[in-house]
């Protein structure tokens, strides 16, 4: 055992000497690597770091084909811990150090802490390919990323992570290629019912469209393992673009404001980093006379973001004389919600319009904070 784990200690210890350029906690791959446990295992790992700490995949010996699923936990500067697992029983443990971006060297342990067997694994040579690298949903209330490696003639890999009105989907594989489209279809045994004799297979398609991939998901989130909310489809890029959130302004239900002049007013009133607060706010929105509940004419449009429900929500109120009186919900620091209230009526900076004393009474405990100009 202290032979072992002395040998462990001198690799890692060499390790972070060479890998001061290579941080897999910050970096976002898809990495297919090969090699042997003990000299005279043969296996295959493919490993998805997303670049925010968060390190799976997982791995196969070369004479039985069989995936194990692997769990990753980052214990210092690329060092990982991976938890492997077969049929829900966990089966080993490699705990290794990421000389570089090509190079792990470890050593495997088997579930019972019986067996342990140093390793040296190196990452499958890949050329050039413009399906390969790191693609970016951008969105103002959506986001995910795509990434695509170990590109072949008939096939590639990929790992796709996207965040949906507060649910995420994550799911990684082999689809077939055939030049700039790809196709995916796999059933996954964990989200089939004991029921179905006919299972229904997640069905991914992916088109390489200049700078861009686009995804149609061909089946239902759940059969991929999805949140409720979360999909596939859309439209990434090939670099991060930061969108920022506006509020629509237009004739109809579907606007918020009506003018160009109730917009630009109300956004002078809150000012540009506040204006982005209640523009996030209103993902989705109502829009109505507000009349009869207020007491004086006026619009009342309450929005909020699907799925983040008192935690992302916003009322905004206006006239046809240019009077605001809106509140939203916001982060006070990282923990804290807070009410920020704003008005340029001076009848009502401390006293609120009926909805909007109507609105926050399901956030009773948040406190208000008066902004009113």
């Amino acid at each position: 055992m202290r032979i072992v784990w002395n040998f462990v200690a001198c690799l890692l210890l060499h390790g972070l000497v060479q890998a001061q350029s290579f941080s897999v906690a910050e970096t976002a791959f898809i990495q297919i690597y090969e090699g042997a446990l003990g000299g005279k295992y043969p296996v295959v790992m493919r490993l998805v770091s997303w670049g925010n700490g968060s390190l799976n995949g997982d791995y196969y010996y070369k004479k039985v084909g069989k995936r194990i699923a692997l769990f990753g936990e980052i214990k210092d500067i690329n060092v990982v811990e991976l938890s492997e697992y077969s049929d829900g029983v966990q089966t080993g443990t490699f705990q290794m150090q990421f000389v570089n971006d090509l190079i792990i060297k470890g050593v495997w342990t088997s579930g019972d802490g019986k067996r342990k067997l140093p390793f040296e694994l190196k990452a499958r040579n890949q050329a050039p390919d413009a399906w390969a690298g790191t693609w970016h949903l951008n969105d103002v209330w959506d986001g995910g990323m795509l990434l695509v490696g170990n590109v072949r003639k008939d096939s590639l890999d990929f790992a796709l992570l996207v965040f949906r009105s507060g649910h995420i989907g994550e799911i990684w594989g082999s689809a077939k290629r055939q030049g700039n489209r790809a196709i995916f279809m796999h059933v996954e045994q964990d989200f089939v019912l004991e029921t179905d004799d006919d299972p229904e297979p997640c069905h991914l398609l992916f088109e390489l469209k200049n700078n861009q991939i686009e995804i149609q998901q061909e089946s239902s989130g759940w059969v991929c393992g999805f949140g409720m909310r979360a999909y596939a489809s859309g439209v990434f890029d090939n670099k991060k673009i930061d969108i920022k959130p506006t509020l629509s302004v237009g004739r109809g239900e579907e606007y918020i404001f009506d003018t160009q002049a109730q917009h630009d007013g109300f956004k002078q009133l809150v000012g540009a980093p506040f204006y982005e607060v209640f523009a996030f706010n209103m993902q989705g929105f109502l829009k109505g006379d507000g009349r009869e509940e207020n007491g004086f004419d006026c619009t009342i449009v309450e929005g909020a973001v699907y799925g983040m429900f008192s935690v992302h929500e916003a009322i905004i109120i206006y006239d046809k004389q240019g009077k605001y009186w809106a509140m939203t919900i916001d982060y006070e620091n990282e923990e804290d919600l807070v009410l920020r209230y704003y008005t340029n009526d001076k009848r009502y900076q401390r006293q609120l319009p009926r909805a909007i004393a109507r609105w926050m009474e399901r956030f009773g405990e948040y406190p208000v904070r008066y902004e009113s100009k």
